[in-house]
């Protein structure tokens, strides 16, 4: 069956006004993009499964390291509806081996995605938590969020996402074909969502920053770090922190800038080179 294309997948609508908060927002955002100029990759793509229903996609998931898991997490999702023909997709999900992103049932269509994270960075690193960072509301903020690349946003959001609109590899820095298969995603699916944030925790290690774990909030991340670094505990306590030294190591909670590419017919699949 055909499915409804995405709507303003190429619009960015500005918002006229924005609120208090949000103009605080702002500035603390402008203020921080001078200090941390630059956009880099943070590590290799996720993925998850976003669902087209009535129209809209919407993210069912995230955070799965391969296709093949996102796959997975599908087949689960779909076994837990408890209908006949969602448990017979289910099984046909689990059982594939090949790179299929996409499977529909009954006027909804499923679509293994791809998702990229970004670090803004500056000359001493990697960006850390702005004071107008948040706890977000529900421990998985990616669960249920709506793909509308035309809802109004802010004039720095704007502009990130026209920054990341045209952000490509290097040539030499990944292999040929996922170098031709990123530069055809600009052309394919030009337009950019930015879903909620991540965190990670990173280590500076002789003058590169290496990370060592990462959640949905600054709190998850502080309770993270302290178990995993030992006499981390106390020294990651309390709110609003994200550097810290512990036994002479040079620990910092750093902001991920996290999107999905979209196009005509909705969000970005897997990719060949991502593998299956």
């Amino acid at each position: 069956m055909s499915f409804d294309g995405m709507a303003g997948y190429d619009v960015i609508n500005l918002r006229s006004e924005v609120d208090p908060v949000t103009a605080v927002r702002e500035q603390e955002a402008t203020e921080r993009v001078l200090v941390y100029p630059r956009l880099a990759g943070a590590g290799t793509a996720d993925f998850g499964v976003a669902e087209q229903d009535g129209g809209r996609w919407r993210i069912a998931g995230l955070d799965r390291p391969t296709p093949m898991s996102a796959r997975a997490l599908l087949a689960s999702a779909l076994r837990a509806e408890e209908d006949p023909d969602a448990a017979a997709l289910a099984a046909e999900v689990a059982r594939h081996r090949g790179r299929e992103t996409e499977w529909s049932l009954r006027g909804r269509r499923f679509r293994i995605v791809r998702v990229q994270g970004f670090v803004r960075l500056g000359e001493d690193g990697p960006e850390p938590l702005r004071a107008t960072d948040e706890e977000p509301a529900v421990p998985y903020p990616d669960r249920g969020f709506v793909l509308d690349p035309a809802a109004p946003t802010t004039s720095t959001d704007a502009a990130l996402r026209l920054d990341l609109a045209n952000l490509a590899p290097a040539r030499g820095t990944v292999p040929e074909d996922a170098l031709r298969e990123a530069r055809d995603a600009l052309a394919a699916y030009p337009g950019i969502v930015l879903l909620p944030l991540d965190y990670a925790a990173m280590e500076e290690r002789d003058g590169s920053w290496a990370p060592l774990t990462g959640g949905t909030g600054p709190r998850v991340v502080r309770e993270r770090l302290a178990v995993l670094v030992p006499g981390a505990a106390d020294a990651v306590a309390g709110e609003g922190r994200s550097e810290f030294a512990v036994d002479g190591r040079r620990l910092r909670i750093v902001r991920i800038v996290r999107m999905i590419r979209v196009g005509a017919d909705g969000p970005e699949p897997a990719r060949p080179s991502d593998g299956a």
